[in-house]
């Protein structure tokens, strides 16, 4: 029973999407140089087109959070880590809430 009730508990999902501007993600589609990679910014944009159109737009609309990824990548890495951060204090407390329940009943 109790290990049921943990189990609710921690059933906790955070949406998290990172942006960037398309003339940002392009560039760094270019400097990685793949095969299936669109060379030309018109191809690129058609298939970010048919990513909002699947509903990627939506998706990211009613995220948790949202980091902009306009900068460097040790920039970005902060932010990645400063999100998860967040989210273990939260989780923490949820479990501590919960124990402390279940303990002093």
């Amino acid at each position: 029973m109790k290990s049921e009730c943990l189990e609710k508990v921690l059933r906790i999902f955070f949406l998290l999407s990172v942006f960037a501007s398309p003339k940002t993600r392009f560039n760094r589609l270019k400097s990685r140089n793949r095969n299936d990679d669109s060379v030309e910014y018109e191809g690129f944009l058609k298939r970010d087109q048919r990513e909002l159109d699947f509903g990627i737009g939506n998706v990211v609309a009613t995220s948790d959070c949202i980091i902009i990824n306009e900068s460097d990548l040790e920039t970005y890495k902060n932010q990645i880590n400063g999100f998860f951060n967040k989210i273990f204090k939260l989780v923490s407390k949820l479990v501590f809430k919960f124990v402390f329940k279940l303990t002093f009943k």
